[in-house]
């Protein structure tokens, strides 16, 4: 199972969106592995309802960080201003 963290609360929790599940787990940052940001990929196991962290999903994270830069790089292409002109 996997999730995305999706921001940081406080300074002191990480919201980690599973993307199965649709659900949203609050986890203390001191409990993220090393390297762990906002859009970093996590490998998660779930044992009787509990979540836990069991790493960093690089590759995939990696993907994601490609599409998401891919997506902005298209949105800055598109022709900007007002599609009305002035009389």
């Amino acid at each position: 199972m996997k999730g995305i963290i999706d921001r940081f609360a406080d300074k002191e929790l990480a919201v980690i969106l599973i993307e199965d599940t649709g659900k949203e787990l609050h986890f203390p940052v001191k409990n993220l592995p090393t390297g762990a940001a906002v859009g970093t990929i996590l490998k998660l196991s779930e044992v009787d309802g509990d979540y836990q962290i069991t790493g960093i999903d690089a590759e995939d994270t990696k993907k994601q960080a490609t599409h998401s830069a891919e997506l902005m790089d298209a949105l800055r292409r598109k022709k900007q201003g007002s599609k009305f002109k002035r009389n």
